[in-house]
Order: structure tokens, then C-alpha cells, then sequence
């Protein structure tokens, strides 16, 4: 900031000129340009409350802003000058200037009196001087009177005298002694001419009569009364005594005072008491408006003779007017952070003259502002650091103005400094990581919890607004777990939660401000999720899921406390919600078999008898020690057989039945998993539910028309989300905000539709959009309303229906339900070397999620061990023999069957067959019942999954069962004429392995088993057990030679 040092001008100007006359160039004064006068704000500051000037910035001409009227502005002052300033920003800077108001010659000389009497003796000598009165004129100088003339006549001439503040005044003189007797009455035309061009004049009327001998006129003692008087003074206070003596006598020497042509102004404030001289106030003085009053008092006495003198009273100034403060600029409110601001620019005035005149200027100490001096009383207040809002957001600055007079008088002038924030506080959470607790099962839209955080600005920068930030795993679905409210920061669960499944995860939120630029901060969440109680105990052995029941066999010799099976069950909980027991819930003979509560062994309780029956039923619950308890129930069969010392070993049929899957467990699954999906999707609807209130005004008599009743649009599954799918489009007949239509989605009648979460619509030009990657397998179609509102009020609406077809695209591969592959062993197919060409083998069963020619399906043998013995039919998997087969075919065949779809481009999935040639078959293999069921049923992949784990458990054992049968009828091949079991070539292991984890199998056995034919019954015989002891004490004795051991126990394939 500077300061002009030079004043402008002076500039001068005629009075009476018109208004918008041009009186400087300032822009050329000042040496700116005119953009540059635009760009500093140049403006014209007049001292009191009348701007008798205007700057025109855009030519920088300094012009009138009215009519100037000099005798009205200054009186009989002259020169007549206007004191202005000139104020500059950017930086500050003020120039003084001021104003000539030059007088024209626009007031003529006016007589207060139009006639004026004089009664003058006839004794009078010549030479005696008569004083007139003498006119007026408002004009100054050379405009003012100048001389006065008197009309011709024989006795006087007029002379023109000049007083000491320069107004002239005539005298009237005697040049030719008066004779009443021969002229009593003398009319004169007296004229007062002043200096204009053309000179402008007045006239009075003297008629002068002519009296007796009154040969003493009065006489003052002083001809010149000198007077100070403070300006406080009160009215009636005495002035002076002025005093004059006449040595006439009688009514000639009798006197009285009066003032001589006084002007209207001291009419006003003095006052003459006639008949003792005394002058007095007739209304206080004031030094700041007149600083001297000059009258001539004339002393009158009874013959007409008068004498004067001039009474000068001077006023003496008091401090008696407080300074005067005027703020020219404020700017309020000020940025915070900002540096050193000019807050404002003041000037300050004392019109008392002297020490009274003189001022000091000052403010508190305890604020953050400065006071500068400038030109001529001028102040600029400026910050002295920055400012920060958050600290303080409002200042009252007294701005208090003292001058020097005795006594000192102050003024206080206030400002209120607002400080506008700026956004310079992030928002800052309350904590730095939150923990919540959510119990699983929770229902969708569950507020789980809030986060807080504040931000220490205003207005915008303070209003926070919270979102969930992008996970650092990728694989972590945060936007499907959790939600929170941007404007209050409530956290809710968006879906169920499953402890099994997910155990706790957490996240960062983060507060952003509304800032320019937008600032943020986050914080840390945890989320727990407790265990409920909601799995029931799962039986993992014995299988219950088989289509043949699970015997165990018990030999009748065991002792008390003899480990017949061991019950293994999981529970998916946790804590004590997982703690098992188990207990003997039904038993064919009480108190014959007792179980542990802890470890679910089912052990003899006494010695087994002849009467207990061969077969027993046991059901064994096993319940948790949740709340509620949840429980389960496995069902065992136990066979007490005799001539047994060790445990005995369960038939293949019946393990390989207890690894089928179990179909009531994949219908409770669906159930479940339809449920709970029903139930997230009703929440997610009700969360995401929300109403759109359109508040307009004006006249409104249309509504909005859709130019379609209904739209269909079309959309091709796997869509990338945020898609453009189509538009719908209304129209409105009214004019301006009526017809202003904005769109919005309609709650649609099904609750259990999360339209919120399919589609949205822009509500300015009703462009729609799929939210997510639909799948035409989940949602083939479905429909809602659009509404189509203007901004009428009230407002008037209409909707359409809306259909989105979801066009199926090639994004299933085939899914193998038929030989199932995800078992550890693989899936076996016996056939008869007898078959004929054509034989079936086995059916591929296959099914693609697909729809229409994607999900056709086309069979092809891809790999064989033999290629031509096999065949694949293309249309209906099924697997024949091509031809007859020979001795020379292997006995295991290996084949590889491709599925493919339609698709563009096919999808495919290939599936292994495991097939085994046998002898002595004279009919085709038919599969037990059960197993066709099974194989029938639609195997569920999320079932399949379920059952891996089970299936893994026993398929060791399957393997090596399936493997034992094999080589034990190729063995017996070559003896079935005899009644015997072809046994196959080669040493086949026969040591078995407990893969159950019950240890139920605490020794290794081996039997021979053969399969017979011919006999229409199809019986699996175990013919004798080969006990690896017996070996070991008689290494040279044959087996069959042990008929003790003989036993036939028969399991039909029907």
C-alpha cells in the first residue's frame, strides 16, 4: 500500500454550470489507464454527505454530478473551495484534490430598505457625511458592489467607503448648505452598481427632510468596540455597553441605540438594548461556523442626530465538537489463513481549531489489527497476522478517536469484522478404529453401528459426508457385506451374515468435507460376527445317506465293553455351540449296547446270549450344547453272527451305497439357500427403498405423456454394470417449470424385486441404465413402472411399464451329473464279455445352465483304451458296444466322453469312464434300484460340494473293496463249471485299511467273494474269511480246508 504524496489539481469550475459537465481528465492526472481504473476501483470520497462529483471510470473523465450553487456552498467566502479525495485500491492509495467554484455575476444589489428617511438640520455645515444604508450583494469580488451613486441634485454627492472585510458602504455629504424655508423635503435616487459584465444594480428611495437647529448629533466614546467571546457562551450573555454622549439638551440630548443595516445573521445572534447600549446574545455562537461578527451601532438622539461605531466581536473557539470518524472502505468478512488485509479506511475530523483540532486515533490491544496513519487524518486498519476462524470467527473493533482540547472529547466508532472460512480442517473421526459385534443370521439392513467424525470448519467445509473406501482385497465384497449412510455414517449389514462362512472383516471409512479442495481422513472397522447356533450336528459316520443301511457285525463271543463302531459327527459352530454328546435315543434290546457320551463310541454293555436276536437296531443322538440345543440322529444296524473272534468287515454294496449322495440333504440346502436369499432380497429392497418429493411452483393443468404405454427393452446377460439399455421419454404440453418432467423408478408391487439394485434412471432425459451384470439364469426378465413427473404444483404425474428381456448368452459350460467325478475313486462299469453289439454301458447324464441352442447338448467319444469297441450316441450320452467283444480285449477299458453345448463359441466338459470286462455273466448288469434313483436325481453342484468331504472319507476304502472283488473273479474264472468262482490271475493284496477314523477295524482280514451266474439271482458272496494268523501257524495248509469258515450271506441286485 502507498500513499500519493502531490495533491490533483486544483480544478476549477464556473458555478451554474450543468450537471455532467466535464471539469478533469483524472485518469490522464493520474497516469492510469482505463482498465486500470477499472481494475484499482478509483472512486471520489467527498467530506459530508453530498458527492457534488462523479468519476466516469470507463473515459476517466471527473464530471459534475449537479448544479453548483457558490452562494449556497461558501457564502461570502472566498475563494469558494471543495475539498475532495481521490481513493485508489490494489494497492491503496488516496490523493487530496479540491474544487474552485468561480462566482459569475448572477445576484443583483438589493436594498433592504426601499426608502431611506434622513432628517437632517438646516444648520448642518457642508462637508457633514450622512450614513446610508447600504445593499447587498450575494456575489463576491469583482460581482460584488462596487460603488454607489446618488441622482443629480444641488445639495449632496455620495461617497463609497470600504470596511475592513471588504463590503462597501455610501455616505451621503453635504456639499450645499440646506435652507428648510426654501426646500423642506429633498427625494434623492440612490443606486448600488456592481462590477459584473454587464454590471447588475439596486435602487432606494432617500427622502431627506430638513429639520429645526439640532446642532449636536451623538458621539461615541469609541469608535471601534473590540470584543472576544468564547463560543459557549449562553444566550442573553452580555457582548458589550457601548455608550454615547450628546451635549444637546432636552429631547435633542435624549439617545437611543440601534444596530446600523445589520445583516440577517447578526439580526439573529445580537440584540441592542436602545436605551443603555447594551449588546447581548440573541443565540449562542458557534467559532467552526462564523469565527467574527462586525456591526455599526448607531446612536440616535430626540432631533434625528445620530453618530456610529463599528462593534468587531470575535469568537473564541471551545472544544466543544468531538472528532468525527468516516470508514470510506470495509471489506468484511476477510479469508482466514489470508496475510497482511486491508480491513478498512477511515478518515477522522475535528472542525475545533488549535489543540482542540488535534486527534490520536487507537484500538484495543488485545486484537490482531493494526492502525496505520496516511495523508491528512486518513487511517488504514490491517491485520497484523493471519486469521484463523476456528480460533475466533468475529471481531468488534472500537475504533476510539481522541482529540487534544481541554477537556478531552473521544468518539468510539464501532466494526465488525466477520472472518469467512476457509476449508483448512480435515474431518477428524472420534476414534481411530471402531469394533462392531453382529450376531450371525442378522436380518438385511441391520444398523450394526455408527462412526463420527467432526471437522471444525463452516458451512460447506464442515458438512461431512462418509463412504466406504475400496478394500485392499480385491476378493473381499465389501459393497455386498455392508452399507453406510453418507450423510449420518450408520453402518448396516446388507446381507445375513454366516459365522461358518465368514468370521470377521473389516474395512476403512472415510469423512470427506465439502470443501474447495475437499479434504478426508479414515478410520479402521472391524466387524465381528458372533456364533449362533444354527447347525445342527452333521453325522459324518456312519453314512446315512445311503440307499443300503449301514451293519455293523458283532461276533456273539465279544466281551462286555467290546468296540462295536465309533459314531464320528462335526458340528459347523463354534465354542460351546460345537461341544457334542452323544446318548442311545432307541435300541432293539435295552441295556445290550451303551454309548459314550463324549466320544460317540458305541461299545457292549454285557455278555451277548443266544436270545438276543441276529439283528439289532440302535439310533444314536447326537445334540450340541447350543441355545437351543440343535441335534441329529444316526440310525446303525448291528448283526451278531457266530464263529467270529474279530470284527467283520461291512460289504462293498454297502459302502459303496453309503457314498451316494444324499438327496434329502440337498433338498433341505435348496430350501435354506432359497430362504435366505428371499429374505436378502426383501431386506436390500426395503434398504434401498426411497422416495423422490419434487417441490416446484407455478400454474400446472397437463401432465406428462409417454409416447409409449409400454417399452420393452432388451439386454444381453454378463452386461458390464452402469449400462445404457434404453430410454424412455414423456412429454409435457405446459410451458417453462411445468414442463420440466423428471423420471423416477416406481416401487414395484413385489417387495421381493430389488429394482433399486437392477436398473436406475437418469430423472433428466430418462435414459436407463442396468446396475449389474444381470444372469439370465437367475432372472430372465422382469418389469416395473417408470413415473414420468413435472415441476408443476401441485405437480402432475403419469408412468409406464417397463419389461427388460435378459437375453441368454453362452456363459455355462456343461455340467456332468452322471458318472459323478469328484470322487477320489472312479466310477466303474461292469460288463459281460457275452454282450452283444449294442450293449448299453452307461448313460452320460449332462445339463447346461443355458437356455434354447446353448444348452443343446452333443455327446462324443473323445479317448478309448480299445478305439472302435465303444460308441457314444451324439444326442443322449448313452454308452454301447460297438462290437462283440473278444478274449483279446483288455480287461479294463478307459474312456474319455466329451460334452459340448451349441454355443457360440461351445463350451465343453469332458467326463472319464472306468469300464471292467467280466466272464460268467449271462445277462446284462442291472444296478440295484437304489442306485438308479440315484442316478436319475438331478445331482446339485452346490450338493456335490457338500458331499466332498464325506466322499473323500470312504474312498480309500471303496477303491480297495472294488479293486479285492475284481481280482477275486478273475481268479475265480476259470472254476465256474464246477460250482466254484473264477479267481483271477495274480496276487491281489488283501490287507484292508480303517479310512474312517472310528477304528473299528483294528485287524486285517481277506475273503474270497465271487459273483455267480446263471442263477437269476445275481448274489454277492463272501464264501470264506482268509485270516492272515492262520497263515502265519500253518503256512503250508490251504485255505479251503477250513470249513468252519464257511459262510454265504447274499446281497441282491435287483
Amino acid at each position: 500500500m502507498s500513499w500519493g504524496s502531490a495533491d490533483l489539481g486544483p480544478y476549477s469550475v464556473v458555478e451554474e454550470t450543468e450537471r455532467g459537465s466535464f471539469v478533469a481528465n483524472l485518469a490522464k492526472d493520474l497516469e492510469l489507464g482505463l482498465a486500470e481504473m477499472a481494475t484499482r476501483a478509483v472512486r471520489i470520497i467527498s467530506q459530508g454527505n453530498k458527492e457534488h462529483l462523479q468519476l466516469k471510470v470507463q473515459t476517466g473523465d471527473l464530471l459534475l454530478n449537479e448544479k453548483l450553487d457558490r452562494e449556497e456552498l461558501c457564502g461570502p467566502t472566498e475563494p469558494c473551495i471543495l475539498h475532495f479525495q481521490v481513493l485508489m485500491e490494489k494497492p491503496l492509495e488516496i490523493f487530496q484534490a479540491e474544487l474552485r467554484v468561480k462566482d459569475i455575476n448572477d445576484h443583483s444589489p438589493v436594498f433592504n430598505e426601499r426608502e431611506i428617511i434622513l432628517k437632517i438640520p438646516e444648520n448642518s455645515p457642508t462637508g457633514t457625511a450622512f450614513p446610508l444604508s447600504n445593499a447587498l450583494d450575494l456575489d463576491v469580488g469583482s460581482n460584488n458592489i462596487q460603488n454607489y451613486t446618488i441622482s443629480p441634485n444641488f445639495h449632496f454627492r455620495v461617497i463609497t467607503h470600504k470596511r475592513s472585510d471588504g463590503r462597501k458602504y455610501p455616505e451621503l455629504v453635504l456639499d450645499k448648505e440646506l435652507d428648510r424655508e426654501e426646500e423642506p423635503e429633498i427625494s434623492l435616487t440612490l443606486t448600488a452598481l456592481d462590477g459584473g459584465s454587464p454590471p447588475r444594480y439596486g435602487t432606494a428611495q432617500v427622502r431627506i427632510e430638513v429639520v429645526d437647529i439640532n446642532d449636536n448629533a451623538p458621539q461615541f466614546q469609541q469608535l471601534l468596540y473590540k470584543v472576544h467571546i468564547p463560543e459557549n457562551s449562553p444566550v442573553g450573555s452580555l457582548v458589550v455597553t457601548v455608550s454615547a454622549s450628546d451635549v444637546d439638551s432636552g429631547l435633542y440630548g435624549k439617545i437611543s441605540y440601534t444596530f446600523f443595516q445589520p445583516s440577517e445573521d447578526i439580526s439573529k445572534t445580537l440584540e441592542v438594548n436602545p436605551k443603555t447600549g447594551e449588546i447581548r446574545l440573541r443565540k449562542q455562537v458557534d467559532f467552526e461556523t462564523v469565527l467574527s461578527y462586525e456591526v455599526d451601532v448607531k446612536a440616535t438622539d430626540g432631533g434625528g442626530l445620530s453618530g456610529k461605531c463599528t462593534l468587531l466581536l470575535q469568537v473564541v473557539d471551545v472544544n466543544d465538537n468531538p472528532p468525527e470518524v468516516t470508514v470510506s472502505a470495509l471489506t468484511s468478512p476477510i479469508p482466514e489463513n489470508s496475510p497482511e488485509i486491508v480491513v478498512a479506511v477511515f478518515s477522522v475530523s475535528d472542525p475545533d481549531s488549535g489543540d482542540n483540532g488535534k486527534t490520536t486515533c487507537s484500538i484495543q490491544d488485545d486484537l490482531p489489527f493494526l492502525l496505520k496513519p496516511s495523508v491528512k487524518n486518513f487511517y488504514t486498519l490491517v491485520t497484523e497476522r493471519t486469521l484463523d476462524r476456528e480460533e475466533r470467527a468475529e471481531y468488534n473493533i472500537t475504533i476510539t478517536v481522541t482529540d487534544m482540547g481541554t477537556p478531552r472529547l473521544k468518539t468510539e466508532h464501532n466494526i465488525t469484522v466477520l472472518v469467512s472460512d476457509v476449508n483448512d480442517n480435515a474431518p477428524a473421526f472420534t476414534q481411530t478404529s471402531y469394533t462392531l459385534w453382529v450376531r450371525e443370521n442378522n436380518s438385511p439392513a441391520l444398523h450394526i453401528g455408527s462412526v463420527s467424525a467432526i471437522d471444525t470448519d463452516a458451512g460447506a467445509n464442515a458438512q461431512v459426508t462418509y463412504s466406504l473406501l475400496p478394500t485392499p482385497d480385491p476378493l473381499v465384497p465389501l459393497a455386498s457385506l455392508v452399507s453406510i449412510n453418507p450423510d449420518n455414517g450408520h453402518l448396516f449389514a446388507l446381507t445375513s451374515l454366516d459365522y461358518e462362512a465368514l468370521r470377521a472383516f473389516e474395512f476403512r471409512v472415510g469423512a470427506t468435507d465439502r470443501g474447495s479442495p475437499a479434504l478426508s481422513s479414515q478410520a479402521l472397522v472391524r466387524v465381528l460376527v458372533a456364533d449362533a447356533n444354527d447347525n445342527a450336528p452333521f453325522v459324518l459316520y456312519p453314512l446315512q445317506n445311503a440307499s443300503a443301511p449301514c451293519t455293523e457285525l458283532v461276533p456273539r463271543a465279544a466281551e462286555p465293553g467290546y468296540l462295536v463302531t465309533k459314531v464320528v459327527a462335526v458340528d459347523g459352530d463354534a465354542g460351546q455351540n460345537a461341544w457334542l454328546s452323544y446318548q442311545l435315543l432307541k435300541a432293539t434290546e435295552p441295556g445290550l449296547f451303551g454309548v459314550w457320551a463324549h466320544n460317540g463310541e458305541v461299545r457292549t454293555a454285557r455278555l451277548l446270549s443266544e436270545r438276543d436276536a441276529p439283528k439289532q437296531r440302535l439310533v444314536v443322538l447326537v445334540k450340541d450344547n447350543g441355545e437351543p440345543p440343535l441335534s441329529a440322529s444316526v440310525t446303525l444296524h448291528v448283526l451278531l453272527v457266530d464263529g467270529f473272534s474279530q470284527p467283520y468287515l461291512p460289504a462293498p454294496e454297502a459302502e459303496a451305497a453309503a457314498a451316494a449322495p444324499a438327496d434329502p440333504l440337498t433338498v433341505y440346502l435348496v430350501v435354506a439357500l432359497a430362504s435366505v436369499s428371499s429374505l436378502f432380497l426383501f431386506s436390500v429392497l426395503v434398504f434401498v427403498a426411497h422416495n423422490i418429493t419434487v417441490l416446484v411452483s407455478d400454474v400446472n393443468d397437463n401432465a406428462p405423456s409417454f409416447t409409449q404405454t409400454s417399452y420393452t427393452l432388451w439386454v444381453r446377460e454378463n452386461n458390464s454394470p452402469a449400462l445404457h439399455i434404453g430410454s424412455v421419454s414423456a412429454t409435457d404440453t405446459d410451458a417453462g417449470a411445468n414442463a420440466q418432467v423428471t423420471y423416477s423408478l416406481l416401487p414395484p408391487p413385489d417387495p421381493l424385486v430389488p429394482l433399486a439394485s437392477l436398473v436406475s434412471i437418469n430423472p433428466d432425459n430418462g435414459h436407463l441404465f442396468a446396475l449389474t451384470s444381470l444372469d439370465y439364469e437367475a432372472l430372465r426378465a422382469f418389469e416395473f413402472h417408470v413415473g414420468a413427473t413435472d415441476r408443476g404444483s401441485p405437480a402432475l404425474s403419469s408412468q409406464a411399464l417397463v419389461r427388460v428381456l435378459v437375453a441368454d448368452a453362452n456363459d455355462n459350460a456343461p455340467f456332468v451329473l452322471y458318472p459323478l467325478q469328484n470322487a477320489s475313486a472312479p466310477c466303474t462299469e461292469l460288463v459281460p464279455r457275452a454282450a452283444e453289439p449294442g450293449y448299453l454301458v452307461t448313460k452320460v447324464v449332462a445339463v447346461d445352465g443355458d437356455a434354447g441352442q446353448n444348452a443343446w447338448l452333443s455327446y462324443q467319444l473323445l479317448k478309448a483304451t480299445e478305439p472302435g469297441l465303444f460308441g457314444v450316441w451324439a444326442h443322449n450320452g448313452e454308452v454301447r458296444t460297438a462290437r462283440l467283444l473278444s478274449e483279446r480285449d483288455a480287461p479294463k477299458q478307459r474312456l474319455v466322453v466329451l460334452v459340448k453345448d451349441n454355443g457360440e463359441p461351445p463350451l465343453s466338459a469332458s467326463v472319464t469312464l472306468h469300464v471292467l470286462l467280466v466272464d460268467g455273466f449271462s445277462q446284462p448288469y442291472l444296478p440295484a434300484p437304489e442306485a438308479e434313483a440315484a442316478a436319475a436325481a438331478p445331482a446339485d453342484p452346490l450338493t456335490v460340494y457338500l458331499v466332498v468331504a464325506l466322499a473323500s472319507v470312504s474312498s480309500l476304502f471303496l477303491f480297495s473293496v472294488l479293486v479285492f472283488v475284481a481280482v477275486r473273479l478273475c481268479r475265480r474264472a476259470g472254476a465256474a463249471s464246477a460250482g466254484r468262482c473264477p479267481v483271477a490271475e495274480g496276487h491281489f493284496p488283501g490287507h484292508l485299511v480303517d479310512v474312517s477314523g472310528t477304528g473299528t477295524l483294528s485287524q486285517s482280514y481277506q475273503y474270497e467273494v465271487c459273483l455267480t451266474g446263471g442263477t437269476g439271482t445275481n448274489e454277492f458272496k463272501f464264501l470264506k474269511p482268509i485270516l492272515p494268523t492262520v497263515q502265519a501257524q500253518d503256512p503250508g495248509r490251504n485255505s479251503d480246508e477250513n470249513p468252519t469258515f464257511r459262510n454265504s450271506l447274499g446281497f441282491n441286485f435287483q
